[in-house]
């Protein structure tokens, strides 16, 4: 994600950046239309895009789009080739079944349920208070 974000606002793309990156764990509101209504538990089991009409792609193409918008596209378009393809989503789904528990040491299901005690903390927190005063106690 690094690579293709450093890749979107080089000058090789002409024009305002092509994609937009949301991370989950930083203030991700799923009923916001912008990110498609996926909830956090299925952007975390496996990645998502939502085109500029509103669209919800999920799994590898999302790797051909996004590296399509940023002039790779090339790339990827081995992916859509029968055999390729049944290969290449066949390991994408092991890989992001596990993917948390490499890279994380926790997985999906855990952080869901860390992700949701969370949003209920803050629920709670902002309904126990006046606004100043949980203003004052997040920060």
């Amino acid at each position: 994600m690094d690579f293709l974000a450093k890749r979107d606002t080089q000058k090789i793309n002409i024009g305002a950046p092509k994609l937009k990156l949301t991370d989950l764990e930083d203030a991700y509101n799923e009923n916001d239309p912008i990110n498609g209504g996926v909830s956090y538990k299925e952007g975390m089991t496996a990645i998502h895009a939502v085109t500029a009409e509103g669209n919800v792609i999920k799994g590898v193409p999302v790797f051909l789009l996004a590296y399509e918008k940023v002039n790779l596209g090339w790339l990827f378009q081995v992916t859509t080739l029968p055999i390729v393809k049944q290969i290449v989503e066949l390991g994408y789904i092991i890989f992001a079944k596990y993917r948390t528990s490499l890279t994380r040491g926790a997985s999906i299901d855990a952080l869901v349920e860390q992700y949701e005690a969370r949003k209920e903390f803050q629920k709670q927190l902002n309904m126990s208070c006046d606004d100043n005063v949980c203003q004052a106690k997040i920060k």
